[in-house]
């Protein structure tokens, strides 16, 4: 049974070359990826790379370095075929990064059509509908913006952050949250096994790079139960009702100073329903009126309500 390691989104040089966060992609590769396939790859299987390498284009040296030297070790464990993706498109006075792996065995860059028995490799290209009406191969593995199957085929696309699978179509998605509305979402990569006309799709998630997280806090004892190392891991962006800070605000400010928090909202304490419906204003002025008439110069009275009755319409 042979294995197709799908990954895509990979996004190195985020938040422009970012060392936190090349730090922990480098961390989630070296420490999570690469181990993977070590224990689960074998002779005939190959790694997938669905496009969007890097965020951008301006890529500094320190994030090459890294890139090549995670993409060169994972080339001696299995053969790697890189699709050109929307972000990883390059202007004709550039230098385009994907030559750093020039020269690399078990390395391929596809940057247009590739057809493969039962399997077309579409990369981030301007013609794509044009090409793609003429495919007949099973499994089509592309980086557009679609969301859905083409004509029936096994779809794998790399174009999109979150993951998606369905029957025929998978969006593979980044391997890791990279913000704060990615909060909730799965990430990591897809496994494919072949086992003759047996087709089966896994997404292998990702536990170990920080995930966004919102935790709530609904009474200043909450504030003594986060877990540091939790906290340390992960962006957390902590709920805290606007009364509870004002009346508790220096017991908390001590108790968070001890923890790595990256976001705190004061939140409006939630209004309670009334037991009672609304009022109309024509109800409320029968009520008034009702009164005013219970007075001893209940003519007056009721005259001058009148008259501001009309002048708060005139308004």
């Amino acid at each position: 049974m042979s294995k197709t390691f799908l990954i895509s989104n990979t996004s190195f040089g985020y938040k422009n070359n970012s060392p936190e966060w090349l730090e922990i992609m480098n961390n989630y590769f070296q420490q999570s990826f690469i181990p993977f396939l070590k224990k689960h790859s074998k002779s005939g299987d190959e790694l997938i790379h669905l496009g969007n390498l890097f965020y951008q284009n301006n890529i500094s040296i320190d994030t090459l370095n890294i890139v090549h030297n995670i993409f060169t070790e994972i080339s001696t464990i299995l053969p790697i075929k890189f699709m050109v993706g929307v972000k990883d498109k390059i202007d004709d006075n550039s230098i385009n990064s994907y030559k750093i792996f020039k020269g690399i065995d078990n390395i391929k860059v596809i940057s247009d059509v590739l057809l493969e028995e039962n399997t077309v490799y579409i990369p981030h290209i301007k013609n794509f509908y044009k090409q793609i009406k003429s495919i007949n191969q099973e499994y089509l593995f592309i980086n557009h913006d679609i969301t859905e199957s083409w004509n029936n085929h096994q779809v794998f696309n790399g174009y999109h952050n979150d993951y998606i699978s369905n029957d025929k179509y998978t969006s593979v998605g980044s391997p890791y949250q990279l913000k704060k509305e990615d909060s909730g979402k799965k990430r990591g990569f897809v496994v494919i096994k072949f086992d003759g006309f047996k087709f089966q799709k896994t997404l292998v998630e990702n536990t170990f790079s920080p995930r966004f997280e919102t935790i709530k806090v609904e009474k200043v004892e909450d504030i003594n139960t986060l877990d540091p190392k939790y906290l340390e891991k992960n962006f957390v962006r902590l709920e805290i009702p606007k009364d509870i800070m004002e009346k508790y605000r220096t017991k908390i400010d001590v108790v968070l100073s001890q923890y790595t928090i990256q976001e705190i909202d004061l939140i409006n304490p939630e209004e309670k329903d009334s037991p009672f419906e609304p009022l109309e204003d024509s109800d409320i002025k029968l009520m008034i009126q009702t009164v005013l008439k219970r007075e001893e110069n209940s003519e007056e009275l009721l005259e001058e309500f009148e008259k501001i009755v009309n002048l708060s319409k005139l308004s």
